[in-house]
């Protein structure tokens, strides 16, 4: 690496460092897991030159990479430890995956564009991640070989999907944006006693992951 992009480098982390803090994200190894990766690296041109923006960069129609300090806050918000394994729903170009992997064991990155999915594996493999494995899939249709004990959002979402919530128990829990009436907060929600059960987080400004829109209620 030359000494400019050196320089460059060191200046977009201290950029991000600064935006954590300013957002109350205190947790080291967060912020040393958000930082370790600038989302220019997930971007094309020119989207790549805006990577440091504390806000939601568009990459394609209703598909965003979420901005550092969303994405941290909700890491903290989980209190993932290092022997967790994580399902991640909306991989997009693979960003959350890889800050993800710095936290835990193992992601298990689930993403329904093929598109989206070859970049985001090529991305993971330049960047040499080891722990984290691509599938084109949807939440319709998980695979029960797949184990995990966490499941995270990178997005919004209208309602908890049926599909995720028959897998929530007090053992597997869900972290992701809930959306409702245009103002989205984190949350975390497990199943205990066959009761769900909701901790809420930070108020957000995040957009809906594709996919998991309102549904139109019909009034006759």
């Amino acid at each position: 690496m030359s000494m400019l992009a050196e320089k460059e480098e060191k200046y977009n982390r201290t950029i991000v460092v600064n935006q954590l803090l300013m957002n109350n994200i205190r947790d080291e190894k967060v912020i040393e897991a958000t930082t370790k990766f600038n989302r220019g690296l997930f971007l094309e041109a020119p989207l790549n030159q805006i990577a440091g923006a504390d806000s939601c960069i568009a990459y394609a129609k209703n598909r965003y990479v979420l901005d550092a300090s969303t994405l941290a806050s909700m890491i903290e918000f989980a209190n993932f430890q290092s022997s967790d394994i994580v399902l991640l729903v909306g991989a997009g170009v693979g960003y959350g995956s890889s800050v993800l992997s710095k936290m835990v064991n193992r992601v298990i990155a689930i993403e329904e564009n093929p598109e989206l999915l070859k970049k985001a594996q090529a991305t993971i493999k330049k960047l040499k991640i080891n722990n984290v494995e691509l599938y084109e899939s949807s939440v319709k249709n998980i695979s029960e070989a797949h184990q995990f004990n966490r499941v995270f959002f990178e997005g919004a979402f209208a309602e908890i999907p049926s599909e995720i919530l028959q897998l929530l128990n007090y053992k597997t829990d869900l972290t992701g944006i809930l959306r409702e009436n245009n103002l989205s907060q984190i949350i975390n929600a497990k199943v205990i006693d066959n009761k769900l059960v909701v901790k809420y987080g930070k108020h957000t400004a995040t957009p809906y992951l594709a996919g998991f829109f309102p549904t139109e209620k019909f009034s006759f």
